[in-house]
């Protein structure tokens, strides 16, 4: 397959560029040679290709910044792709962002819009797009797409086999090795991997257009068809060894053996691993497990893997299978060499250490953070004097420590793991508003370097009066990154109604109150759901009794309500506050009354789908799964901390992250629901709900002797309002927005026990406040105005 951008002219960038193909468009060997041109799409950042191109690339290569673009969908790979074809590009090259700068370009998916594209699409780096971007901006580059297959491989010293052509790169075939069930392992010319419904990739090693190994569980499952899984010709799971020949390794001293190999997949349930014999396949008495950390439905992820296998010193005979039990979507694997190293590897596990209980918290409710990282020694040789640092650094001041913890593991054995240590001392961040960057980082007597798998980061933030588990879209690059909190096979193809609940721990509350929750919606197509229903909103105090982590009915006192409807007035549906108030007698929101918070308690923030007509598109709030093992991705994981807070016993009544109820049946049983956290092994859903409090100060007194009924509720041309007093009063009614207008005012004298007509021919469609004010005091309605 094409794998290089030739640069034919101007001699001044002149030469070739990796250029990595993606999973959709065409799949010609062909050569494409044309002029380059950048897309412009008459925008502020055009290149992104956001937009249709307003310059004219009919003709050209088209290249295209990777970034986010509104609504999300622009700026996915194949969507930039489809706009480029539609105004006549012949290829598309997509150049990696900032901020990957250091990533290695990778097969990018089709997503929504990429089965519609024809050209053949390619990413390059961000470094060699950078070299010849403003070339290509002036004009005058001519470019070619073509196949270039020579090999890249650099080989350790230590290598003891792989080197030669046909060992372990599968240079035409399988050459030695053997596979043990027909169909599963099989070889592929150029490293693309095809045919599966749910996406593929590319391999980019050493000598990937030589031909790779690939088991395609998704393709075997369901024959390329997303709508046929279990109808292909081998259904899911399916178990199959690739098996090398048997290495002679009589003469040579082995001081120990490491396996390496580049790999490419994506995982879902499947399971990995490499399995050994001294005596030629005799026996197989060693199995270790490969990718055992990779999150369930990961993204692609490519890279050159490496297992160390102690016990293995002195061997003068190996031979060696990687098994894989594929429940979707596969594995392949090209360049396996053997290494003859005897080495200690400490890391710090990168798919297990604790973060801040809250990615966001207000600065007057600091309070203690569990400290908890997994370590490892993925060598084949003991490690001696293991220790491990836990750092906090202000980013303004990122050379001054702010807190420092150690701890001390001594020996770790070649191939252990010691998990779930908490480090003995909590950490109370300062109460000073900022950026805070926290690491774990391990060492031993001889691997001291605190670099690679010796160090893990994340981030928390110290804010003025906000409670966040994510970041708000404003703030992150690339723009609209959350996507849809729960797919539909989280909940299913019937659940319309549904909560999502934050946890968020109050230190201080006297005088303080909840004044919103933020949250969002992921529908594309507000139209399609604008003045359909409702987005609610609770606060609830939460005790966990039986500290399951999951939120019973019973273990929760709802303090606090709110409610959104969803029309026109929102102008942006990624990103809206709903205020809460405290309850009425009968558990509507008292608007204009606040709550007070309590000291030390442990709260939920929760948000809840109410459709008036369930048959409406699925609302779907934003929220995030980390599936990747970024700094970002752990720092808005929660697991690590629920399970370090268990361990100490002043915050063993603590829980951390976000809860779901996904069982309801209509808008009513909320109460009836039980909250609990959504996560497929290291994945985590986090949802995005901000929670702002302020200074607790009631605008009205409540009138708790009055009685008051409105009808009709969702009401169009005009309103009744049944009104009894203790006594007699002039009554002022108003109807208040959702952002604190005032749509509709009325006075009425000397009422005690009347019923009270308004006209709504002058107000717009949407949510209301109906505040009915006596000389007691206010009574407060939720209303709907439909038109």
């Amino acid at each position: 397959a094409p794998n290089t951008l030739t640069i034919n002219s101007p001699a001044g960038i002149a030469g070739n560029y990796q250029a990595v193909r993606a999973a959709f468009g065409s799949q010609t060997n062909d050569p494409v040679t044309g002029n380059a041109g950048f897309v412009n799409d008459g925008t502020a950042a055009g290149t992104l290709g956001c937009g249709p191109a307003t310059n004219n690339i009919s003709g050209l290569i088209a290249f295209i910044d990777r970034g986010g673009c509104t609504p999300a969908v622009n700026g996915e790979f194949g969507s930039k792709a489809l706009k480029a074809q539609q105004k006549g590009a012949i290829a598309v090259i997509i150049c990696n962002s900032l901020a990957n700068a250091t990533q290695a370009p990778f097969s990018m998916a089709a997503a929504t819009n990429g089965g519609q594209v024809t050209i053949p699409t390619f990413m390059i780096s961000y470094n060699d797009c950078q070299k010849i971007r403003t070339d290509i901006i002036a004009g005058g580059v001519n470019a070619t797409l073509s196949f270039t297959c020579a090999s890249t491989a650099v080989f350790p010293v230590s290598t003891v086999w792989g080197k030669l052509p046909k060992q372990g790169d599968f240079d035409g075939g399988l050459n030695d090795w053997t596979v043990d069930v027909d169909p599963t392992w099989e070889w592929d010319s150029d490293g693309l991997i095809t045919g599966n419904a749910f996406g593929g990739g590319a391999l980019v090693g050493w000598t990937g257009c030589n031909g790779i190994m690939v088991f395609k569980s998704d393709s075997l499952d369901n024959g390329g068809d997303s709508a046929n899984q279990g109808g292909g010709p081998a259904p899911a799971p399916q178990t199959g060894a690739l098996i090398s020949p048997t290495i002679d390794l009589t003469g040579q001293t082995i001081e120990g053996i490491v396996i390496e190999w580049a790999q490419i997949t994506r995982q879902f349930q499947s399971v990995y691993s490499l399995i050994l014999s001294k005596d030629g396949g005799a026996t197989w008495p060693d199995t270790f497990a490969v990718n055992a950390a990779l999150p369930v439905n990961s993204n692609v992820i490519t890279n050159r893997e490496r297992v160390a296998v102690p016990g293995y010193g002195g061997i003068t005979s190996l031979k060696f299978k990687f098994e894989y039990v594929g429940n979707y979507y596969y594995w392949g694997i090209d360049d396996v060499i053997v290494l003859n190293e005897a080495k200690e590897d400490i890391q710090v596990n990168e798919n297990f250490y604790a973060a801040s209980a809250s990615l966001s918290t207000p600065v007057t409710q600091v309070s203690p953070i569990a400290i908890l990282a997994d370590v490892s020694n993925i060598g084949n040789k003991d490690a001696a004097g293991v220790t491990m640092d836990y750092v906090v650094v202000d980013r303004a001041a990122p050379t001054v420590e702010v807190f420092k913890s150690s701890i001390t593991y001594g020996n770790v054995a070649a191939g252990s793991a010691i998990e779930n240590r908490v480090f003995p001392i909590a950490f109370t961040p300062p109460a000073k508003v900022g950026t805070y960057d926290a690491s774990y980082t391990i060492k031993s007597a001889n691997d001291a370097a605190a670099t690679g798998n010796n160090r893990r980061d994340m981030f928390f933030y110290v804010t003025e009066d906000t409670y966040g588990l994510v970041n708000p879209e404003a703030v992150t690059t690339p723009a609209n990154y959350l996507p849809y909190s729960l797919s539909p096979w989280t909940i299913g193809t019937t659940v319309t109604y549904y909560t999502m609940a934050n946890v968020f721990h109050v230190v201080k509350g006297k005088n303080l109150t909840v004044k919103t929750l933020s949250t969002g919606l992921a529908n594309a197509a507000f139209g399609d759901i604008n003045e359909t229903g409702f987005i609610n909103a609770d606060v609830y105090e939460w005790a966990d009794a039986d500290g399951d982590n999951q939120c019973q009915p019973t273990e929760r006192t709802k303090v606090g309500t709110g409610s959104l409807f969803l029309d026109a007035s929102i102008t942006n549906t990624r990103n809206f506050p709903i205020e809460v108030w405290a309850l009425n007698g009968d558990g509507s929101a008292n608007v204009g009354t606040p709550f007070e918070l309590k000291d030390n308690t442990t709260y939920i923030g929760a948000v809840h789908t109410a459709p008036l007509d369930p048959s409406v598109p699925r609302y779907e709030l934003l929220g995030y799964s980390a599936r990747t093992f970024s700094g970002f991705d752990r720092s808005v994981n929660y697991s690590a901390q629920r399970l370090a807070q268990d361990s100490i016993p002043a915050l063993a009544s603590r829980s951390a992250g976000s809860l779901f109820g996904i069982t309801g049946t209509s808008d009513t049983d909320v109460e009836d629901r039980t909250f609990e956290i959504i996560a497929n092994a290291s994945v985590e859903t986090t949802g995005f709900i901000d929670i702002k409090i302020g200074e607790f100060n009631s605008t009205y007194d409540l009138d708790k002797t009055a009685e008051v009924t409105s009808f009709p509720n969702p009401a169009s041309r005009e309103i009744f309002i049944d009104v009894t007093l203790k006594d007699v009063s002039d009554v002022n009614v108003d109807l208040i927005t959702v952002d604190g207008k005032v749509a509709a005012t009325r006075s009425f004298g000397k009422i005690q026990d009347d019923r009270l007509k308004m006209d709504l021919s002058d107000v717009a469609s949407g949510t209301y406040t109906l505040l009915v004010k006596t000389n007691d005091g206010v009574i407060s309605r939720k209303i709907i105005v439909q038109k």
